[in-house]
């Protein structure tokens, strides 16, 4: 690299070629000054390091690179283009490396990425086929589940063990055999690392691209599109009396019709100040923001992504909340996590509280929102101590801390505390009722950044909204599914408040119960973990039940051409035994206890010629091999299948 670099700043260039204006690649418009030989080596540097980047980033590697060349020629030194491309390549290097494919062409194209599954899915199931680990069947369990993690983890995906149970090992061992379990979480890791790219690149902020890319934007609403284009091509049928509802009609009457969300949270918002006003609290308005190296925009950015700094952010709150649960404060309210331009997540909180708490809560919220890089509010403090500052200790402490936190103490003479929020709720849905306003992080109205938002929540997976201190808003919305009044005096009258919308009423109601759903054990699902139906609600012990039917779902039109009943709307694995057949016995399946059901597969391993002990791997839901064909147990037969090796496996 120092040898060619010398070389092409020395004058050892063929000079029977002329000094001509040349494009480097037929994808950059820019053309350079230079020979031949020059031209063939700057495209073999530039080519290896920025392979792999998005086409727009090598653009504008190339395009810097161009500038700082044909500089050097001025200057007799062409060194600083090459040195800063590898410095400015570096950060994007970075984040491929955190890339779990194979081909990074995948960050471009669908097909490869369920590609990339498939072969990342058949890697596991090898593992354990090829694992010779000799003990119990939990102790092989053990072993087999930390290889599959292991690899897992290497490729930066999360392990799906969230316990440390042999049957959470087992459901565990049978996501990371499935290709479909790996192909939502490669979609997932290429919509992320495409974004952070954009970040990366500062295409994401104030007066261009704010909030999200324009990418982002455009694939959100396509796939909202296609969403409810789905849900318009499906219907929910009754099994007992064969009604069918389109479930796009139900879908828009839940709360995943944005209307009927923001209006749920306007009910609830008033509903708690109703609360707040009859107990004499009083109401601020917080907002807490990460300290700069979380920001993209500032010169002390550390490469931090959004649900990084969402994450900072709700160890800040979770710190406070405990402090102040020691403290004994009463309190409730409401959080808002909403974008700056340059995607970094900062949140706002209407929080109710007595009076006499008020100070103690300020202070101990502020303490943690402060308590990182203290010392860049110090000195930014001492840049403007010379301007004109309250004495006033209130005015004096939101001067000092305002960069990080902010305290605004509402004001009922002026407006009410649903007012100061309901800009933030509307930004962060669909912009409804305030669209002609400005945006106070962008450029542009609320109507425009809405959409931009809640593209960039749905890609970095951050909770919008929560409540905190009131009631659950599931609930409230299992008593509104009751349409039929209630013997009992009390669950009635919870059930007229949650029906009128009457969040204080139906609040205050439900305070002296104890209030929980009840539920039903539904069989398991395809990872084999158990899965429960709601049936109703337990209320005192007393069951109340809200859900009676069972649906199913087919496509619109599928009664018409008589096809038969798709799959249960509830999740149900109906597992079945073995016979020596290999047909379906009726015999429910458990890898552990049956024993006639361990039988019927040894003796269709040893029908087949291969090793028996593969028993365990295919009663766990594995795959095993045997030159060009595969077997697995599927709907409690053993199936053949053509495995798709890809290169290398």
């Amino acid at each position: 690299y120092e040898i060619s670099l010398g070389l092409v700043g020395s004058e050892m260039c063929i000079r029977d070629r002329p000094l001509t204006g040349r494009r480097l690649f037929p994808w950059c418009k820019d053309e350079m000054l230079t020979y031949s030989d020059e031209l063939a080596f700057c495209q073999n540097f530039i080519k290896e390091h920025t392979k792999g980047f998005p086409r727009y980033i090598q653009r504008r590697l190339t395009k810097a690179f161009i500038k700082y060349f044909e500089l050097g020629r001025e200057n007799g030194d062409k060194r600083p283009a090459f040195d800063g491309l590898v410095r400015a390549a570096k950060p994007y290097k970075d984040i491929l490396a955190t890339s779990p494919f194979n081909n990074n062409y995948a960050l471009v194209s669908a097909k490869l990425i369920d590609g990339e599954a498939q072969v990342f899915a058949d890697k596991c199931t090898k593992l354990i086929a090829e694992n010779t680990f000799q003990g119990s069947y939990n102790n092989r369990i053990y072993h087999v589940t930390e290889l599959c993690i292991e690899f897992v983890e290497s490729r930066h995906i999360e392990s799906p063990l969230k316990e440390e149970t042999t049957a959470a090992r087992e459901s565990a061992l049978l996501r990371m055999q499935d290709e479909k379990w790996w192909a939502r979480k490669l979609h997932k890791a290429r919509d992320q690392i495409n974004e952070y790219f954009a970040i990366t690149a500062r295409l994401i902020g104030k007066g261009k691209n704010e909030y999200c890319s324009d990418v982002c934007a455009r694939e959100y609403a396509a796939q909202q599109k296609a969403n409810w284009a789905y849900l318009a091509s499906m219907e929910l049928v009754d099994e007992e009396t064969n009604e069918a509802f389109n479930l796009k009609e139900v879908a828009e009457r839940t709360a995943a019709n944005p209307d009927n969300r923001r209006v749920e949270l306007f009910v609830r918002v008033r509903g708690l100040e109703e609360l707040a006003n009859e107990l004499g609290y009083s109401a601020i308005f917080v907002t807490m923001t990460a300290p700069s190296k979380y920001h993209r925009a500032s010169r002390n950015w550390n490469g931090s992504k959004p649900n990084e700094t969402q994450s900072y952010l709700n160890s800040v709150w979770k710190k406070a909340r405990a402090k102040i649960g020691r403290d004994n404060l009463d309190w409730f309210g409401i959080r808002v996590s909403e974008p700056h331009a340059d995607a970094t997540p900062h949140w706002h909180m209407l929080i109710f509280c007595k009076r006499e708490h008020e100070r103690a809560l300020r202070a101990n919220i502020r303490r943690y929102a402060v308590e990182c890089d203290k010392q860049e509010l110090i000195d930014a403090h001492k840049k403007r101590r010379k301007s004109k500052v309250s004495k006033d200790h209130k005015d004096y402490v939101k001067y000092w801390y305002s960069p990080r936190f902010d305290v605004e103490q509402i004001d009922p003479a002026k407006g009410s505390a649903v007012g100061y929020i309901s800009k933030y709720i509307s930004k962060n849905i669909n912009g409804k009722n305030v669209e002609s306003e400005s945006d106070f992080d962008g450029t542009g109205t609320l109507k425009d950044a809405a959409g931009r938002v809640v593209a960039w929540a749905a890609r970095w997976r951050i909770r919008q909204f929560q409540f905190f201190g009131a009631e659950r808003i599931s609930i409230w919305r299992e008593f509104r599914r009751i349409k039929s009044p209630l013997e009992d005096s009390t669950f009635e009258k919870i059930r007229l408040a949650a029906d009128s919308s009457n969040w204080a009423e139906f609040s205050r109601l439900c305070e002296p119960h104890d209030i929980k759903f009840s539920d039903e054990d539904n069989g398991t699902n395809e990872y084999n973990e158990a899965v429960s139906r709601v049936t109703g609600l337990l209320i005192n012990g007393f069951e109340l039940l809200t859900r009676t039917a069972r649906f199913f779902v087919r496509k619109v039109g599928a009664a018409d051409k008589g096809a038969t009943r798709a799959a249960s709307w509830s999740t149900v694995n109906n597992c079945t035994g073995i016979n020596e057949g290999g047909s379906s016995t009726g015999t429910g399946i458990d890898s552990k206890n049956s024993i006639s059901f361990r039988d019927n597969v040894k003796n269709a391993l040893d029908r087949l010629g291969l090793d028996t002990s593969f028993t365990d791997i295919l009663l766990n839901g594995g795959k095993i091999h045997s030159g060009k064909r595969g077997y697995q147990i599927i709907d409690g037969c053993l199936r053949e299948h053509t495995p798709k090796f890809v290169g290398g496996l």
